[in-house]
């Protein structure tokens, strides 16, 4: 009883605030939202793995017998594409954007550290920002992540994405209260 009221005292004590969030507690919480996605992502690699085994015994029966549909192979790499590229992009889109305009604001990972996705008014982001912060997030890696390291030199921490979406990622911190007042 006396340490868990000790417990409750200190946190009488704390006030939660919000800094911006810097680069290697936002790269935290990215690995563990790509450790997740590579999760569920898995059967779709599997299946993968499955249809290019398919396409490439389709190919070998055509050199055998020496013919083949055109439509049938351009089936087979439409079906290789579709399951390679597009599917596992509208899966990391919605896995990204639904959980930035949850109540949580923020991915699954952003919420093991503290972070949450905030507009530049401050007010939680909509399904359209959420998916241009995702989208615009590819530019911020296409040249060696140039856009994401330019969080080091903008006043507010932002990505290129961040910038472009018109969005800050916040860090919630709690600290001791100044009862000096």
């Amino acid at each position: 009883m006396h340490d868990s009221f000790e417990i409750e005292a200190l946190k009488k004590n704390l006030e939660t605030r919000y800094e911006y969030a810097g680069f290697w507690v936002r790269f935290m919480g990215w690995s563990l939202d790509t450790l997740i996605l590579t999760f569920l992502l898995m059967p779709i690699f599997i299946s993968l793995m499955t249809l290019s085994s398919f396409n490439n015994e389709l190919a070998n029966q055509a050199n055998q017998a020496k013919q083949i549909s055109a439509s049938i192979h351009l089936i087979a790499n439409f079906s290789f594409i579709f399951v390679a590229y597009i599917i596992p992009l509208i899966i990391q889109w919605l896995y990204f954007s639904l959980q930035y305009i949850s109540k949580h604001q923020a991915t699954i990972g952003m919420r093991a550290f503290g972070l949450k996705i905030i507009s530049e008014t401050g007010e939680p982001i909509n399904f359209g920002r959420a998916t241009s912060r995702y989208l615009a997030s590819f530019l911020s890696g296409a040249i060696f992540f140039i856009g994401r390291f330019m969080m080091a030199f903008t006043p507010h921490k932002q990505t290129l994405h961040d910038i472009m979406a018109g969005t800050y990622v916040i860090r919630k911190v709690e600290v001791q209260k100044d009862n000096s007042v």
